[in-house]
């Protein structure tokens, strides 16, 4: 089998969350990452140019946890699809071991203590990355 050679089945798996523009059609899609690959196992063909919405990244989702559910999954997606209502719709699989990363606008206001502030106010070197886990996104602009 292709997705065998490709990657190992473990019980941890990287799904990824995506937009693709391919000529005139929007796919939205969840792959598998592994061994700096992806393999789409679920999409739907968007009949509007632009970004997805909620309700139809609602639709692809459930199928690959159901699909994937003796896994624990950890979605990652791109800052298109960040939102306070996408973030509580997903916190609800964390019970099925679906957990989130999704990246994050630098205009977005977080909790850290008793203070919030913005993403942007947070230092970072050329070339790094911060990972912020179990952060309260108080609002975004």
């Amino acid at each position: 089998m292709m997705s065998e050679n490709l990657f190992s089945i473990t019980s941890e798996l990287v799904g990824i969350l995506d937009l693709t523009e391919w000529e005139d059609t929007n796919i939205l899609m969840i792959s598998i990452g592994g061994k700096k690959r992806a393999l789409p196992v679920y999409w739907k063909i968007l009949t509007h140019k632009g970004a997805s919405n909620l309700i139809e990244q609602q639709a692809v989702m459930p199928p690959v946890f159901q699909l994937l559910k003796k896994s624990q999954i950890i979605l990652i997606a791109d800052r298109e699809f960040q939102s306070i209502f996408r973030s509580h719709w997903l916190k609800k699989y964390q019970k099925h071991n679906v957990y989130f990363a999704l990246r994050q606008k630098k205009s977005t206001m977080i909790k850290r203590g008793s203070k919030s502030c913005k993403l942007s106010e947070l230092t970072a070197n050329t070339g790094e990355a911060k990972l912020l886990l179990n952060q309260k996104i108080t609002k975004t602009k």
